[in-house]
């Protein structure tokens, strides 16, 4: 993975995603900036929120260090909000950088994402050798022996197979990509019961 993040001296508007965006992101700052505020936001930047985003960035920065605010996780913003942040971000004022992270980037509003530096951060850990080679049987049989499914993946924790869909469900086949937007939706929940498991793999 290029990540060109560590090339940011001059960039004022850096967005990662990924699982490990926010530690990359902390990382980042952390190295050479002040953090002036932090913004997390709750289901996705709101405009109000982003309005008010835009009023702290206007502002001078305190002292004479490069100072950064972070923003995130940007999963769901509205496209309005997210058409504010990025006003926000053309008019930073000297010494102030925008840090945004977010888990998946499709949630993001794709003109929030083309102004900025963009990085992916893969996080620490994936899943297992073992996780992802049930998940590609799982996910190869569910469409021409949905039953079989449940033999497949039974005894795997709930999260290390969603892992396991998240990191299986990107070759771009227009199926795959449905099992990950139903992953998503069980990725939101605290837990996921075997049931939405296997909602995830084999649909309706």
């Amino acid at each position: 993975m290029m990540d060109h993040t560590q090339d940011r001296r001059g960039a004022r508007f850096v967005f990662v995603h990924g699982p490990g965006a926010e530690v990359h992101v902390r990382r980042l700052v952390e190295s050479k900036y002040v953090v002036r505020a932090e913004v997390r936001p709750e289901g996705g930047l709101k405009a109000e929120a982003a309005r008010d985003l835009a009023d702290l960035l206007s502002g001078s920065p305190p002292g004479d260090r490069p100072s950064a605010v972070v923003v995130g996780p940007l999963d769901d913003t509205l496209p309005r909000a997210g058409d504010a942040l990025l006003k926000a971000t053309e008019d930073l004022t000297g010494g102030v950088s925008v840090f945004a992270w977010a888990n998946d980037v499709a949630s993001v509003p794709p003109a929030l994402r083309s102004r900025a530096l963009v990085a992916y951060a893969p996080g620490p850990t994936g899943p297992s050798p073992e996780v992802e080679a049930a998940v590609r049987r799982a996910m190869g049989v569910a469409r021409t022996e949905p039953w079989e499914v449940g033999k497949i993946v039974e005894g795997l924790e709930p999260r290390d197979l969603l892992l396991g869909v998240a990191e299986v469900a990107c070759s771009g086949d227009p199926a795959d990509l449905e099992v990950w937007r139903r992953a998503r939706q069980a990725l939101r929940g605290a837990r996921t019961s075997r049931v939405e498991l296997l909602w995830v793999l084999v649909g309706a």
